[in-house]
């Protein structure tokens, strides 16, 4: 993946931040040769995001839950009336198809809400669908 930065010189540009690219994959005979299948949702940030893109990457890999933050760089937290705040992010990374990950997050392979109902019966509706999907 790519990463891009906010010009400060010039206001509403963003530069392509060739320095900072993150490789991962390569040709590995001795790989994980099982299902994976990675869990997320509005929480999953940052770091866990790019470790899920790597996750992902590899063959019988699949992402599922709830779209992720997106936010992979730099986040500054900005104060506003009231106690309220909201985030905001300088910095853009993008996949290897060219797509950014704000504000849709990591690519999702199977879309599972986990409901207040489930919650409050102790369900973890992410989890029974990943192990169904396992189990195949």
């Amino acid at each position: 993946m790519r990463m891009s930065y906010a010009d400060l010189s010039s206001p509403g540009t963003f530069r392509s931040n060739n320095s900072y690219t993150i490789k991962y994959g390569k040709t590995n005979p001795y790989y994980y040769k099982g299902k994976v299948a990675v869990l997320v949702n509005c929480i999953t940030i940052s770091a866990a995001e790019v470790l899920t893109l790597a996750i992902k990457n590899a063959p019988d890999a699949v992402v599922i839950g709830e779209p992720t933050a997106g936010a992979l760089a730099i986040v500054a937290y900005q104060p506003l009336l009231g106690g309220a705040s909201t985030r905001i992010t300088g910095a853009g990374v993008y996949l290897n198809d060219g797509s950014c990950t704000y504000p849709d997050g990591i690519p999702l392979d199977f879309t599972v809400h986990q409901t207040p109902e489930d919650v409050k019966a102790g369900r973890d509706t992410q989890l029974e669908f990943a192990k169904r999907l396992l189990s195949k």
